[in-house]
């Protein structure tokens, strides 16, 4: 057995040569397209890292960079549902409404129920239940 590791660069004739021609190309074909390429031309498997691997050990000068596309993502917000009638039991885990009802818990494990009044704008909880659980010396509510 030899000194040197097996390497599709090694074992390939020719390979290392191809790759540095299409690095020279003046088409500047990002490296997964040279990793087809050489793949289909040496009927091979090449990875578009070990043709970034080869290129840096070959130190081939660096690319110009490719511009890349700036995705544009509109984000739409979700419409407020309309307020539940004021009830006066509590509401299940399955009733509670996001942006809408007090998620304020009542009771304890398994037979736990929620306020579900209307929710203080900005807050997760009615106004009742905002004053308890937030600090004192803050903002009170209504």
């Amino acid at each position: 057995m030899s000194g040197t590791a097996a390497s599709i660069w090694n074992d390939t004739p020719g390979l290392t040569q191809r790759l540095q021609q299409l690095l020279e190309a003046p088409e500047n074909p990002p490296y997964s397209t040279i990793a087809k390429m050489l793949s289909k031309e040496f009927d091979i498997s090449v990875t578009k890292n070990s043709c970034i691997g080869k290129s840096r050990r070959l130190a081939m000068p660096p690319r110009e960079a490719r511009p890349r596309k700036i995705r544009q993502h509109v984000y739409k917000p979700r419409p407020k549902p309309k307020p539940r009638q004021q009830h006066d039991g509590l509401i299940t885990i399955y009733q509670l409404r996001d942006y809408v009802d007090c998620k304020w818990p009542i009771g304890s494990w398994p037979d736990i129920l929620f306020c579900g009044q209307q929710q203080e704008e900005g807050q997760v909880y009615c106004t009742q239940h905002c004053n308890l659980a937030y600090h004192p010396g803050r903002k009170q509510y209504a």
